[in-house]
């Protein structure tokens, strides 16, 4: 069965009919409900119908723009734990990647409904939208943050290492970023710096054994150095971070 984030489709699909099972009867909101009406019976019978990794990532990722387009609303009753489920649900936004995509800065109509909804509810100061949400997040986040310290001149010899690996993970959305700069970004430390990346705990098991043999190591988002996989890798170190709230 294809698998998306480490879930087989059966088990994408239990997450996302519990998103759609909240939205209809904890939150009560037609017009909230109308949103995800492609959330349906049929989709997930595509989901589950896919032929590959790659396919199953494809066919969801529509469904996870969706969501991350209305974030505002499930940071609320995640922080909120609106009818004891609240929290549960966001977990499952975060574990399937949806508050990992980009957003556009267009308001839409939708938009409207969810500030008329959310004003019916108290709304938590971010301080307390973090001490409930944030290790619900970093507990779930399946994508993290990774480096690997170098100079800057040895940037294009560590790319040129790690790329052909990643490259199975970026068609599965287990790699989205590759860059140059702070690794510990937390604490500033100005002296691990090099390639970042962001990826999946079996991306940088991959990226590990690619550099067996090298001077280089995979370090977590904490700087430090990730420990020999107890599985092999194939096509998750807790980040320190603020969660984004919009």
């Amino acid at each position: 069965m294809a698998r998306y984030y480490g879930l087989n489709a059966d088990q994408l699909v239990e997450k996302l009919s519990e998103i759609r099972s909240f939205v209809e009867e904890t939150l009560q909101d037609q017009a909230i409900s109308d949103y995800f009406e492609h959330l349906n019976d049929q989709t997930f019978k595509a989901l589950k119908e896919a032929t590959s990794n790659e396919d199953l990532t494809e066919r969801v990722q529509p469904i996870l723009s969706e969501i991350a387009f209305i974030r505002d609303l499930f940071v609320r009753h995640g922080a909120l734990n609106t009818g004891g489920k609240g929290t549960d649900i966001f977990a499952h936004i975060v574990r399937i990647g949806a508050f990992e995509r980009a957003v556009f800065a267009v308001r839409l109509p939708i938009h409207d409904v969810i500030d008329e909804h959310l004003s019916l509810f108290s709304k938590p100061t971010d301080e307390e939208v973090n001490e409930v949400l944030l290790p619900v997040y970093l507990d779930n986040i399946y994508v993290k943050r990774y480096g690997i310290m170098c100079d800057q001149s040895e940037k294009d010899q560590v790319m040129d290492l790690i790329i052909p690996t990643l490259m199975p993970y970026q068609k599965i959305g287990e790699n989205s970023m590759i860059g140059y700069g702070l690794i510990d970004v937390a604490s500033s430390d100005q002296d691990k710096v090099g390639v970042i990346f962001d990826g999946s705990e079996n991306a940088a098991y991959a990226i590990h054994k690619a550099l067996k043999g090298t001077k280089f190591s995979v370090l977590d988002a904490n700087g430090k150095p990730i420990a020999d996989p107890k599985r092999k890798a194939s096509p998750q170190t807790k980040p320190r971070r603020r969660l984004r709230l919009s």
